[in-house]
């Protein structure tokens, strides 16, 4: 699928358009189209993201567990309506891992490693 770009205004208008809503059914379809858009264009990175880290973990804990998850629509629009001044291009946890490991000191040795992680290229 080819990544459609949109720009800065765009996000803003879209982002305006957005926090105005009282009500899910108020969104236009091309307004949930270009949020879908915009979700789906972490959908790869974080894939890649998450089975580095996954791997990591997995060394320092067999027992761990490591999830990710792209943030769903009503959550963007509700951190737009509470963040007024952030454009939906500027909010940095659309998209996230989470691991949890048994012993906390894991944790620090694992979050080391993860910062080692070079050959990603965002």
């Amino acid at each position: 699928m080819e990544e459609v770009k949109y720009s800065k205004g765009d996000y803003r208008r879209l982002s305006d358009r957005l926090k105005a809503v009282e009500e899910m059914s108020e969104i236009t379809v091309d307004d949930l189209q270009m949020l879908q858009n915009i979700r789906r264009s972490y959908m790869e990175i974080l894939s890649i993201v998450f089975n580095e880290m996954d791997k990591i973990i997995h060394r320092f804990d067999p027992e761990s567990v490591c999830t990710c998850r792209i943030k769903r629509i009503e959550s963007i629009i509700s951190k737009l309506k509470r963040n007024n001044q952030t454009p939906i291009n500027r909010i940095q946890d659309i998209a996230g891992c989470r691991c949890i490991l048994l012993l906390f000191f894991l944790m620090y040795a694992a979050s080391s490693e993860s910062n080692k992680i070079s050959h990603l290229s965002f």
